[in-house]
């Protein structure tokens, strides 16, 4: 009797161990049919393949920074330059995602000699949508107005690869200058 309960509670315990590996490998292929997520398909919708990647132009450039920051008139001479640095300061044009622990990459100003009293820097993705729309950081430095500003930033990686493309970065001052730049993030 004794050898008979032990073989049947393993043949019920291995027949439920079965179900629930039959049924975790099910689900990935049910998510597809919970409906859209902000009028997008949350699993298949919005992956890399969906994204446009292309460098972007000029005019696509002015148009996408008018939609983000209206205050910012990207065709304004100005002497502010902004630039994208990696962790150890050099100026790079492509980062890599973020993750716990990494080291940070960072943002620059430059005012091209005039000082200012606020700066702001905007970074966000060039094509929507993301799941990390902005990265806003604000500095009121009108105790000691300054010339130049380098500020930690990091974009971290997030759901499967969606945070990674084209970025742009604005910098602008309170005195009427500001710049852009285009940077790559890759996972």
């Amino acid at each position: 009797m004794t050898y008979k309960f032990a073989k049947r509670s393993r043949i019920v315990l291995f027949a439920v161990l079965v179900g629930v590996l039959v049924l975790a490998s099910a689900l990935p292929a049910f998510a597809s049919d919970r409906g859209p997520l902000n009028g997008v398909n949350g699993v298949e919708g919005i992956t890399k393949a969906s994204v446009d990647q292309r460098m972007p132009s000029g005019a696509d450039i002015e148009r996408r920074i008018s939609e983000v920051v209206p205050a910012f008139d990207e065709r304004a001479p100005s002497a502010v330059s902004c630039d994208v640095r990696d962790s150890t300061g050099t100026s790079v044009t492509t980062i890599p995602v973020s993750h716990v622990g990494d080291p940070s990459n960072w943002f620059y100003y430059g005012s091209g000699g005039a000082a200012s009293n606020t700066v702001n820097f905007y970074a966000f993705p060039y094509s929507p949508p993301g799941v990390l729309t902005t990265l806003f950081q604000a500095f009121d430095v009108s105790a000691t107005p300054t010339t130049s500003i380098v500020t930690p930033f990091g974009i971290p990686f997030w759901g499967g690869d969606l945070t990674s493309g084209v970025w742009i970065l604005v910098t602008y001052n309170d005195v009427g200058g500001g710049n852009y730049c285009v940077f790559n993030v890759v996972p």
